[in-house]
């Protein structure tokens, strides 16, 4: 329950000091009227004082709990905007307000979001449509060569899952030759270049920037058989998290600078094991920016174990000539700046980067952390399951990629967009807040240091 605050208490000891000085000028008024003789006795008086101090008493408490309820709407509200801002169409999931005016504000607040989604998706259809029914194979990929929209014709040409939006546009076409086309059009415009695709056949296309030099454009003309008229895309893919500062405890979770880190490994002994894959993304506040991720290989300098290999399928042939742990290390720390380190279990990844800086000879220095499981177990204590999966699933993410590094770390992302937003609605707003409340975990970090960490 949410504690009262200051002004509650004192607008309490107001209407209290109220009651008993009408309950005491009552008593005077009586005696002065009828006298200290008759039926109001002394102890009537004391007896009628008692029992009205006492129903005045559970009035107050009454009161209090209405006031506590107003307060929990305004943070549940407060969620609901802090969920909207980032995009989700979340107002189905949050509860109904308690009390008229708050839900005449939640249902104002709904109705608002969805005029501003519908005005937004008709442009969006229209370039659907203009897109989709070109005949050239359209494929616009971020500076990482993420896809970030494909046509019809793209998809008919290289394969619908090969250029899926999110995944990599080197799943469908070779490395090198766009990399050179790209590098070519940052000096020199749309350059006419030869693409070849992983299947062994040559594309004839143009590659351009886009227009914040952010992305690039591949365009591959001809006639590329029955094609669907649509386009899939997510041009948020090309932007990057703001400037912030260093996050305080006194720092609001919608403002949160952070990134997601999940590490896969040789083993679960942070002493013993070895990094073989590092997956990172950044967000601020609710937003994940996925144009802002690391998702590489590690040679390890060990032998991967079998029973490692058949949960994330990473075997000795896969890391074969891949950097080192020390070559990798600069690349996480420039992304995880001085945010907070968001993971499942983190605890884990912290000790399994610390023990690999250690054996590298790398300066290392402990994050502030916040960790999704202890934080799910906090707000449902009931519940037993507690596995990244497990936890996803009950607050309705699609679990994708399970068991690879950047997988992981983006079902952990949404995770903490749906983790944030219930905490803000129980009105802890802040990372001092969050950490306070993740540590009443008590089982959960119990058995995570009697892991080893």
């Amino acid at each position: 329950m949410t504690r009262p605050t200051s002004v509650h208490f004192l607008a309490l000891a107001v209407m209290a000091a109220a009651a008993a000085g009408v309950l005491l000028a009552g008593s005077a008024a009586l005696v002065a009227i009828f006298g200290p003789g008759g039926i109001f006795t002394p102890r009537v008086l004391a007896g009628a004082a008692i029992a009205g101090m006492i129903l005045t008493s559970s009035a107050l408490w009454l009161m209090r709990d209405a006031v506590d309820e107003h307060f929990r709407d305004i943070a549940r509200l407060r969620a609901l905007v802090v969920s909207l801002r980032a995009g989700d169409t979340v107002g189905s999931n949050f509860p109904p307000a308690g009390d008229a005016e708050s839900g005449q504000l939640r249902e104002a607040l709904l109705s608002l979001a969805a005029e501003i989604a519908n005005r937004r998706a008709a442009p969006e259809r229209r370039l659907a449509a203009a897109l989709g029914a070109v005949s050239e194979a359209v494929v616009v990929i971020t500076a990482q060569g993420q896809v970030s929209l494909v046509n019809g014709a793209a998809r008919a040409l290289l394969g619908s899952e090969q250029v899926e939006v999110g995944t990599s546009v080197f799943a469908a076409l070779a490395r090198e030759p766009v990399e050179e086309a790209i590098g070519a059009a940052r000096s020199g415009g749309i350059v006419l270049a030869a693409l070849d695709t992983v299947g062994g056949r040559t594309l004839a296309a143009r590659v351009s920037l886009l227009g914040d030099g952010e992305g690039v454009v591949i365009a591959i003309p001809g006639a590329h058989g029955e094609i669907e008229a649509d386009i899939a895309h997510d041009l948020s893919l090309h932007d990057f998290p703001p400037d912030a500062p260093a996050p305080t405890d006194a720092t609001a979770l919608f403002d949160l600078p952070a990134a997601v880190v999940d590490l896969e490994t040789t083993g679960l002994d942070p002493k013993l094991e070895r990094i073989v894959a590092i997956g990172a993304v950044r967000m601020h506040g609710a937003t994940v920016f996925r144009a802002a991720t690391i998702d590489c290989l590690v040679d390890p300098g060990v032998p991967i174990p079998r029973v490692a290999t058949t949960i994330h399928g990473i075997a000795d042939a896969t890391v074969a000539g891949m950097p080192a742990f020390a070559a990798r290390f600069p690349e996480l720390t420039a992304l995880v700046g001085e945010g907070v380190v968001i993971g499942h279990n983190v605890g884990f990844d912290l000790a399994m980067l610390a023990a690999e800086a250690a054996r590298a000879g790398l300066p290392w220095q402990v994050p502030v952390a916040l960790d999704t499981c202890r934080i799910a177990a906090a707000l449902d204590p009931h519940e037993s399951a507690l596995d990244l999966e497990d936890v996803a699933a009950r607050h309705g993410i699609n679990v994708l990629g399970r068991h690879t590094a950047l997988g992981d770390a983006l079902v952990t992302a949404e995770l903490w967009r749906r983790l944030s937003a219930r905490l803000i609605g129980r009105g802890i707003t802040t990372l001092g807040e969050a950490r306070a409340f993740a540590a009443t975990a008590k089982r959960v970090i119990a058995r995570q240091r009697a892991a080893g960490w």
